[in-house]
Order: C-alpha cells, then sequence, then structure tokens
C-alpha cells in the first residue's frame, strides 16, 4: 500500500508542478474501517490516515489539497443497511493533511455529530 501511495504521491506532484490549483483525493478507507470497526495491529483509522497522508506528502505546498470522504458508490447504492455515522472516524480524519475535507452527508441528512476542532 505504501508503494502504491509513493507512486501516486508522484503523480500528483507533476499534476502540481504544471499548475494544477486543487487536488481533490477520494478517502473512503477512514470512515469505513472505523465504522467496521476493524482495528487490529496494521489495518485501523490511524494506519489509513498516514497511508492518505503519505500519498499527499508536500502537496500542500504546491497546491490545495481536499479529501473526500463518501458512503456511496459509482452505483449510488447504499453500502450499510442502517444510517452510519463519521463519528467513529473523527480522530482520524483530525490527522488527515488536507486544506479542506468534505463529507457526503445527504444520505444520512447531514448528520455528522459535533465536529472536532482541528488544529
Amino acid at each position: 500500500m505504501f508503494a502504491i501511495a509513493e507512486a501516486l504521491n508522484e503523480e500528483y506532484h507533476e499534476l502540481a508542478d504544471a499548475g494544477c490549483p486543487v487536488i481533490q483525493i477520494e478517502e473512503p478507507q477512514i470512515h469505513l474501517v472505523a465504522v467496521r470497526n476493524i482495528q487490529d495491529a496494521v489495518i485501523n483509522p490511524k494506519f489509513m490516515a498516514e497511508l492518505f497522508n503519505r500519498t499527499v506528502k508536500g502537496l500542500r505546498a504546491k497546491t490545495e489539497g481536499l479529501a473526500h470522504s463518501c458512503w456511496g458508490n459509482p452505483s449510488a447504492q447504499r453500502m450499510f443497511a442502517s444510517v452510519q455515522s463519521y463519528k467513529p472516524a473523527l480522530d482520524a480524519y483530525n490527522t488527515v493533511d488536507a486544506d479542506v475535507i468534505t463529507f457526503e452527508s445527504s444520505a444520512s441528512a447531514a448528520s455528522i455529530s459535533k465536529p472536532s476542532a482541528r488544529s
């Protein structure tokens, strides 16, 4: 996974160096790992945030970076029988190296829970 992150990072830097003013990266794994309560020694929300940060390392010095998170899929089908919350992932999202983090919340009536302060 880190090798893929490094390869993507190189490509994103090429885009930024070519003048791309904003790069938005889809980041579904932080909240999906958190809501599924996957907490083993390797795969967990903290690891997924670290993986994202390696993918975008150094980009914010060149361009605006956005992380987008959503519950959907290309077929617009729900992944869970009930509406889920981003709440279990908020601590991990607070460590994401992005200028903006967007949360898709149309399926949950904008219910994210009380946001935590970002440093």
